[in-house]
């Protein structure tokens, strides 16, 4: 079962595996997935299609799964962004979708 501290926001349609850890001030968008054993600790958002693998832990005020920063970004749908097993996203960074565009 998962264990979500009182402060965060999960959205209902988010799938949280088993003995995941949701921290606090945390939040969870409805298209993310988080495999067994991940650890979001806290002041993070995760959000678009994002997917983490098992055993990775997030650390404080970590971004995943964000809109581009691409100037060039018009909010057209992005892939499913995915993080490996057993990794770590360290305190402050961001992980962002792509674009499809090249020029």
């Amino acid at each position: 079962m998962a264990e979500v501290h009182p402060s965060a926001v999960v959205d209902p349609a988010a799938r949280l595996g088993e003995s995941v850890r949701v921290g606090p001030f945390c939040v969870i968008g409805p298209d993310v997935v988080l495999h067994a054993g991940v650890e979001i600790r806290s002041h993070v958002v995760v959000a678009g299609a994002t997917e983490i693998g098992p055993g990775t832990v997030v650390f404080p005020f970590a971004v995943l799964g964000e809109i581009p920063q691409d100037l060039k970004y018009g909010g057209e749908k992005t892939r499913r962004m995915e993080g490996g097993s057993r990794g770590s996203a360290m305190t402050g960074c961001s992980w962002r979708a792509a674009t499809s565009r090249m020029t």
